[in-house]
Order: structure tokens, then sequence, then C-alpha cells
């Protein structure tokens, strides 16, 4: 969306990158951030849900097998947030393992008519609870919502 990006403006993504230390994507968006040039996680511990790839390249660690079990235990660890980098399949299938905790949704002041769904059909619903909305000049407005779920299996 090149038409809403201010000259020095990254949308919160610096401030947000420092509250991770952990990337996961799955396998179709690893391979598509393959071809930005340098890979763009450096510095934090990244893996890649994979049934085919497996051990490790220069940038990730390829998992498979019983991924879900695999991300409960990192999560049960101690160290700074986990961020899933796109990747339809293992978003929707994170939103109904209920292992993602927060969600932060931009919204650009543009309609498409088409695209690729945010969410894909036949997800359950779910209450989110906003913790914090952001403008920018741009249009582009910053949602964080946590999962309602999450925050009372918390208390």
């Amino acid at each position: 969306m090149t038409p809403f990006e201010n000259q020095g403006e990254d949308y919160g993504y610096s401030e947000f990158f420092g509250t991770i230390d952990t990337v996961i994507m799955g396998r179709a968006t690893y391979d598509q951030v393959r071809t930005f040039g340098e890979f763009p996680y450096k510095g934090k511990a990244c893996y890649v849900l994979s049934r085919a790839s497996q051990g490790r390249d220069e940038n990730v660690t390829f998992i498979g097998g019983d991924v879900f079990s695999w991300v409960k235990a990192l999560k049960a660890q101690p160290g700074a947030g986990i961020w899933l980098v796109g990747g339809a399949q293992a978003a929707a299938s994170f939103f109904q393992e209920r292992l993602i905790d927060e969600y932060i949704l931009s919204t650009v002041p543009v309609v498409l008519g088409a695209g690729i769904p945010l969410f894909k059909k036949g997800l359950p619903q779910m209450r989110l609870a906003l913790k914090e909305v952001r403008s920018y000049p741009s249009g582009l407005v910053q949602c964080h919502y946590t999962d309602t779920h999450q925050r009372a299996d918390a208390a």
C-alpha cells in the first residue's frame, strides 16, 4: 500500500519489533520473505512451520509434527513476545487452537473490492477486547485487541 507509506513513519513497527524475540511463519510466507533481499528478522529466533522441510537454514529452524504442543511449550518459556507473521493457514490453525493472545489489525482507507480474506471462512466466532487504537496522518488506523478467552485463562 505504497500511497500510505509516509516518510519516516513505520506505524509502530519498530516499537512492536522490540517487544518480540521469536518469529513464527508458514512456509509460503517464508518463501515470500526470502525474495525481499536481506532477511528482515535477524536477531530473532525464527521458525517456519513446514511439513516438508526439516532442520535449519541460515535464518530459520523448520518445525513440523505436533506444532501446537511445540507452540504451547514455547509460550510457557520465559522470554519476550512471539509474532505469527502472515500465512492464512497458520493463522487459522492458531486461531482454532486459541494460541493467539493479541491481534493488531491495520486498516488502510482503500476499498479493494476483492482480495485475500483476513480470516478464513468457517472459523468460530471469537470475542476480542479492544486494548488500543492508533490513527496516523495517512488515514491508516491500527486496532490492538486481546482474546478475551486468553485474558480469562490468565486470571
